[in-house]
């Protein structure tokens, strides 16, 4: 997110490739931040880990299909994939964790012991 905000180079020449550059790069910062957001108050840390999920798949796909996995803008190296991998993994344990929490879905696991 913060890389999105300061214009770093490899946000930049990402959202560049996309076709998408500034107003993509600062659309999808502004809805990190509200994911942040949500994660940090406690009692919508459901909903937020759920929301977090879709950035995740939605960076994975991103860096997949469109430009590839390892992508060498700047030396990137494959990072930016890293964190969007990190990012899903955590949301997912994170929604396990309080999946009974859930809106909307959470009461399918309340029968749960």
């Amino acid at each position: 997110m913060f890389a999105k905000f300061t214009s770093a180079p490899e946000a930049a020449t990402l959202f560049s490739a996309l076709g998408v550059e500034p107003w993509g790069r600062y659309s999808v910062a502004i809805l990190e931040l509200i994911g942040v957001m949500l994660i940090l108050i406690p009692w919508t840390v459901p909903a937020g880990s759920v929301y977090a999920i879709g950035f995740g798949a939605g960076a994975m796909l991103t860096h997949i299909l469109p430009t590839g996995v390892g992508i060498e803008f700047n030396d990137d190296g494959g990072t930016m994939f890293t964190m969007a991998v990190v990012l899903f993994v955590a949301s997912t344990v994170t929604a396990a964790l309080r999946r009974k929490q859930i809106p909307l879905i959470g009461a399918m696991f309340r029968s749960e012991s």
